[in-house]
């Protein structure tokens, strides 16, 4: 019962979200250090970042979500009864306060270091009581996609990166396409955010317009990208846009549920990833 628990606690935040955000922190490293970037300090605020700041996000937003969940999800911890709103909402709190305590032990590294503080404000706004950004649909994508950029960007500029166009452009270009992947969220969360009013892209819009907004972010993108001196974007930015290709012939050719996409689309991110490293790899050995 007691580690059954605790798998609940460490469920309220999403594994595959965990293991994304470590890897946008070291692909942030990679961009001005390369391999240096595989040190204990990186490894360190890689895991800070992803399992206690972004944790906070979701595990905030599990305890917010709870009633909604009982629809949408009815397995997480939460409406499966593993853990109490009461004792989900004490666990993000802890997780905030320790979110705002460890920068300041790592405030010798770089003067970016605080801005590791945007995740606890960015949890904050998504999931709250009085004004949540979780209930408007574009304050959401805002919200989920700019955290997941500011992880690369606080690593790119906490290891020595020089913000210059270059630095912009790819951030741009990224933000972009995160939100062609993010929009996929709302896709399992109808029936629930319509009966407790949270707005959700599918309800507004039907799935062909989704992809059709999809694929334009992605086309710009891979557009920005091409302004850019690292050809290291121009690659991860085509294997992203073969992945949703694929996986959408995939789910079309074998008629999988459509509801399954997202958590497709995340385990695939997770390989390209590793694909990614081991291309930079090889370049950087044999070039």
């Amino acid at each position: 019962m007691f580690f059954k628990k605790i798998l609940g606690f460490i469920n309220l935040y999403r594994l595959d979200i965990a293991f994304i955000t470590v890897l946008l922190y070291l692909f942030g490293s990679f961009f001005v250090i390369g391999f240096k970037s595989f040190n204990v300090i990186n490894f360190l605020m890689s895991f800070l970042i992803s399992f206690v700041s972004v944790n906070f996000i979701y595990s905030l937003n599990s305890w917010f979500d709870a009633d909604i969940d009982k629809i949408n999800k009815p397995t997480r911890p939460i409406p499966a009864g593993i853990i109490t709103k009461k004792e989900a909402y004490i666990y993000s709190i802890c997780l905030l306060l320790v979110s705002i305590v460890y920068p300041i032990f790592f405030i010798n590294i770089s003067n970016f270091i605080l801005l590791v503080y945007i995740f606890p404000i960015i949890g904050i706004l998504y999931s709250n009581k009085i004004f949540s950004f979780k209930k408007n649909k574009y304050l959401a994508l805002f919200a989920i996609t700019f955290s997941l950029v500011m992880v690369f960007a606080i690593s790119f500029l906490i290891n020595g990166g020089i913000i210059n166009n270059n630095f912009i452009l790819t951030t741009i270009s990224f933000w972009f396409l995160t939100i062609a992947i993010v929009i996929f969220k709302d896709l399992s969360d109808i029936e629930g955010d319509k009966k407790y009013g949270s707005e959700n892209w599918f309800v507004v819009l039907s799935k062909n317009k989704v992809l059709a907004i999809s694929f334009i972010f992605i086309l710009l993108s891979f557009i920005f990208s091409f302004f850019m001196d690292n050809i290291f974007i121009k690659i991860i930015t085509i294997i992203q846009l073969s992945s949703i290709l694929f996986l959408l012939f995939i789910f079309s050719i074998f008629k999988i549920n459509f509801d399954k996409f997202y958590n497709s689309l995340l385990k695939f991110l997770i390989i390209n990833g590793f694909i990614y490293i081991i291309i930079y790899s090889c370049v950087k050995l044999f070039l």
